[in-house]
């Protein structure tokens, strides 16, 4: 035997009849039982592909009829995917994944901000009239700052503003460096 040939070139005894060793024919016999079973299981998936393809050409000629072009679906899905799947973008969506804890707390504040808008307006509309309803107030010394702290409408309206300043206060240690405004021209 050669060592290109892969062949056996054994012969019984007279050398006229090649002798296959058992190991052979053992690997070929498993190879029919392993071909039988491929062959017994597309015979039974056949029909169950058949009904897959049947489902789908229906789903198509269904969208057909209501005026989609599922070809042109398919080719915008596929070139969405790519677009998405480029790396500038998967970077993208990454940080924006990082940031939705961060957009549902902005989304939620958007949801009140009617509200909360509806409120100042009001409260400036009521200052308004009894700003030109009466006479221009007094000037306001500290102590006529911490008489007025007395009155639980004052209190509130500090509160909510002392609140909002602790907020914007928090927001600005957690953002990165904002930029800084331009300089005023150099006087010279």
């Amino acid at each position: 035997m050669t060592a290109m040939s892969h062949t056996l070139d054994l012969h019984a005894g007279d050398g006229s009849v090649p002798v296959v060793p058992d190991v052979l024919l053992r690997r070929l016999e498993q190879a029919a039982e392993s071909m039988a079973s491929l062959s017994a299981l597309m015979a039974q998936a056949q029909p169950a592909v058949a009904i897959v393809v049947d489902s789908a050409d229906e789903l198509v000629r269904r969208a057909s009829d209501r005026g989609i072009d599922v070809d042109a679906r398919l080719r915008e899905t596929l070139s969405m995917v790519e677009r998405i799947t480029a790396p500038e973008s998967m970077r993208l969506l990454n940080m924006l994944l990082d940031r939705l804890p961060m957009l549902e707390q902005a989304m939620l504040a958007g949801d009140r901000l009617p509200g909360a808008v509806a409120i100042g307006v009001d409260s400036l509309d009521e200052f308004m009239r009894d700003a030109q309803a009466a006479a221009p107030p007094a000037p306001l010394g500290l102590f006529g700052m911490v008489r007025a702290l007395r009155d639980p409408d004052v209190q509130r309206t500090v509160g909510v503003l002392f609140r909002g300043a602790a907020r914007v206060g928090r927001t600005l240690n957690r953002s990165p460096q904002l930029p800084s405004s331009p300089t005023a021209p150099q006087r010279g």
